[in-house]
């Protein structure tokens, strides 16, 4: 008889404890954080993806904006204008980054997608220079300090550079298409450089000096800088 209590005893003792645990799942507090599981489960589900622009998706946007800037004349060339200009120049950028040749190719196919012959081959030849004049031109910007503190001379190294940038215009571009890119700053060049020469002329009394800028005014029609 006394294992009989004993059993009954700790039969209750197992009920009672399975009793209390579901009373405290079913507990109000308890179903609130389950409701609240639940709940928050589908907006994690329909939150939106973030869009991500790579370096490919910029570079292709980089493309197409310079192929919208690169017109077709009605004979079906290339125009050269100073908007031809403008475009390479955006599209090229800072040139102390050269282009990729990934970058390139992808540039000369699309091109060849988007325009149509002999445009597209004038595009791709007039990018390939223009890019190798622009890295160019940044070594004669980089020796350019130093040369005028070895030359102590102002005025010369200002004709030296501008001889030098003239001369690296006409070794990557043609006649045609320095006149359209920098036929302004050609004739100002042109000014700076005889003027650089009369400057430096000794022995000239300040009245002969200004007959011979004047003169140079009239030979260039250009005006005289202070």
């Amino acid at each position: 008889m006394s294992s009989l209590n004993k059993l009954i005893v700790s039969g209750l003792i197992i009920l009672s404890v399975l009793v209390i645990s579901l009373l405290f799942w079913l507990s109000p507090s308890n179903i609130s954080k389950n409701d609240s599981t639940h709940t928050n489960a589908p907006s994690a589900a329909i939150e939106q993806p973030k869009v991500i622009v790579t370096t490919s998706t910029l570079d292709t946007q980089r493309t197409e904006k310079l192929i919208q800037g690169l017109e077709t004349s009605p004979d079906g060339h290339l125009k050269i204008t100073g908007k031809t200009r403008q475009s390479l120049d955006e599209f090229l950028g800072d040139q102390s980054k050269e282009l990729s040749n990934d970058m390139m190719s992808s540039t000369k196919n699309q091109i060849h997608q988007k325009m149509k012959e002999p445009a597209a081959t004038e595009s791709i030849t007039l990018l390939e220079h223009y890019a190798t004049y622009k890295k160019e031109l940044i070594k004669i910007d980089a020796v350019a300090p130093q040369t005028v503190q070895q030359m102590n001379d102002d005025n010369l190294m200002a004709g030296v550079k501008i001889q030098q940038i003239s001369a690296l215009r006409h070794e990557y571009l043609s006649p045609e298409i320095v006149q359209a890119f920098y036929g302004n700053d050609n004739s100002n060049a042109q000014y700076e450089l005889a003027r650089q020469r009369i400057m430096s002329i000794n022995g000239l009394s300040d009245e002969q000096r200004q007959e011979e800028l004047k003169a140079l005014q009239d030979q260039l029609q250009k005006p005289v800088f202070n």
